[in-house]
């Protein structure tokens, strides 16, 4: 028999899954509570024991969706010994996390509105930026990578470039080779 602990995981999740089906799809303003209700089955008091309003509930699919961006990114680049290639290859994970379905909407289209961007940057500071600007640094420590500038601004002039290829939709085979060559083109050696 499953402890209150445990049915009361199920529901959080059932209600995370159908809301970040629905916002991915529909956007924000195109999805309802009541549409989210439906699709999880979860009846209302249920949802709001867990979350305070549809805003608080899209708070939560954006974290979910970010640590699970931040363990694409670490996958990709994981058993990459050169700081260049593990950069290289975390910005391609990243940009082919993007473009999954519904992933795009909810965190570059509609999050910074929801969220508001005090609450937007911090999330984006927490996963993404923070493995970017780790890699950023690591690929400066070794030399190769030039910028005369500091890795914090390098960091976030890479988060703009990538967060604008999503936005704008270039398609992941292009947006993953502008990657590579940008981040090749501040090499040294040009690897």
């Amino acid at each position: 028999m499953a402890t209150n602990a445990e049915r009361s995981q199920r529901t959080r999740t059932r209600l995370l899954d159908a809301a970040r089906e629905l916002f991915g799809r529909d956007g924000y303003v195109g999805t309802s509570t009541a549409a989210i209700l439906d699709k999880s089955g979860i009846q209302r008091g249920a949802m709001y024991h867990h979350f305070e309003d549809k805003a608080e509930l899209f708070a939560a699919v954006c974290g979910m969706i970010s640590q699970d961006a931040a363990a694409a990114i670490t996958a990709a680049a994981a058993n990459e010994s050169d700081p260049i290639e593990a950069l290289i290859k975390g910005g391609r994970a990243w940009i082919a996390f993007m473009n999954q379905p519904g992933v795009r909407q909810i965190m570059i289209i509609d999050s910074p509105n929801v969220l508001g961007a005090t609450a937007w940057d911090a999330l984006e500071r927490a996963h993404g930026d923070r493995l970017l600007g780790e890699g950023v640094n690591r690929a400066m420590a070794s030399k190769r990578m030039r910028f005369g500038r500091t890795p914090a601004l390098l960091t976030t002039m890479l988060s703009g470039a990538l967060n604008s290829l999503a936005l704008r939709q270039v398609p992941q085979s292009e947006a993953q080779e502008a990657f590579s060559a940008m981040i090749l083109g501040l090499c040294a050696d040009g690897l």
